[in-house]
């Protein structure tokens, strides 16, 4: 069942059918709306921004890595002052860390090597944002919805609210893991971001 009666556009009428997860949305935050897309939207490109979150692109520049072939578009890295994961253990829950690590030697072996890599390392693409060829789309989403869904089914919900956003969070790790593991088979371009700010503030670039 959805996790509101209110209806804000004719979208909402779909939830909590076979094809919406929005009623984990309170776990998987904007992660459940990429799930619906995943499993409804059948167009040749797929893109996910955030509401004040845009990728640095005009038409002309999309037009040419249309003609080039590009795979994906992601968000240029952010690099932390200590590792991805200490600084997972640092904001939320040390084990979520150690069983997704888990979870991705038992259900997709062959991203292991790379998972343990980044944990270590301190870069990593945030936002959950991107720009894919369907296919591709098709594939990310089957890796990272595998292990979410196991990751979901054996952690309980947290009673802090903003803990509760868990799979959220572990999405965003595992974006990353496979955007590292495919990037000498697929063509991959990292393209800046701009942050929207209120109406009344004047438009920030990041």
């Amino acid at each position: 069942m959805p996790l509101t009666d209110k209806r804000i556009t004719e979208l909402n009428d779909h939830d909590g059918f076979d094809g919406s997860i929005s009623n984990r949305n309170h776990r998987y935050s904007e992660v459940s709306a990429i799930y619906y897309i995943w499993k409804n939207i059948k167009t040749p490109y797929i893109g996910i921004s955030h509401y004040r979150r845009r990728f640095f692109l005009t038409d002309e520049l999309l037009e040419k890595y249309m003609e080039e072939g590009v795979d994906i578009i992601i968000p240029e890295p952010i690099f932390l002052p200590n590792s991805n994961k200490e600084k997972y253990i640092e904001a939320h829950y040390g084990y979520d860390w150690t069983l997704t690590l888990q979870l991705i030697k038992e259900l997709s072996p062959a991203y292991y090597d790379t998972a343990l890599n980044f944990s270590e390392s301190n870069g990593f693409y945030p936002c959950c944002m991107g720009i894919y060829k369907r296919e591709v789309f098709d594939h990310c989403c089957s890796f990272l919805f595998t292990i979410l869904e196991r990751f979901y089914q054996l952690r309980e919900e947290k009673k802090d609210i903003y803990q509760r956003r868990d799979v959220g969070f572990i999405a965003e790790r595992l974006f990353s893991i496979y955007f590292i593991y495919h990037k000498n088979d697929l063509n991959i371009i990292e393209s800046q971001l701009r942050q929207l700010t209120s109406k009344s503030d004047p438009e920030e670039e990041v």
